[in-house]
């Protein structure tokens, strides 16, 4: 499994554990120890589905508080992905339909002339909108 280290570090954020450093060895050290053995059950979440078993395993071991901040900590970083793959990916797109003049339609509102793109150039950016979302949809 490979582990997004800056997503992991905000999940264990979000559980009240604060990453205070790390040996050669890539043995993790806490600023407060892990009493709870919370860590491993983060790791074992992440990346997984909010309905793994994973998942409802920190649920168990987590406050109420704790598994509030996880979800949105996850769903944070959900947003952040979702919003670079938009403009790397569909906001060129969009801007490509608005500049071509195939299928395009001139309208005049309030008499200021505007383009309008093709309905093919939007289509094409909202399937891939939807297929980002597809990919990485918000936790439930």
């Amino acid at each position: 499994m490979s582990v997004d280290t800056n997503r992991f570090n905000q999940e264990l954020l979000a559980v009240g554990l604060n990453i205070s450093g790390c040996d050669s060895s890539g043995n993790v050290t806490f600023a407060s120890p892990d009493v709870n053995g919370i860590a491993p059950l983060v790791l074992a979440a992440h990346q997984q589905s909010l309905a793994s078993a994973q998942c409802a395993a920190l649920q168990a071991a987590v406050t109420s508080t704790q598994w509030t901040a996880y979800q949105a900590a996850r769903k944070v970083t959900v947003a952040q992905q979702r919003e670079a793959l938009y403009k790397a990916q569909t906001d060129p797109m969009l801007l490509a339909s608005f500049e071509s003049t195939a299928g395009a339609q001139d309208v005049v509102i309030n008499g200021q002339s505007y383009r309008c793109p093709s309905t093919a150039g939007l289509s094409a950016w909202q399937a891939a909108k939807d297929a980002i979302r597809a990919t990485l949809p918000y936790p439930a």
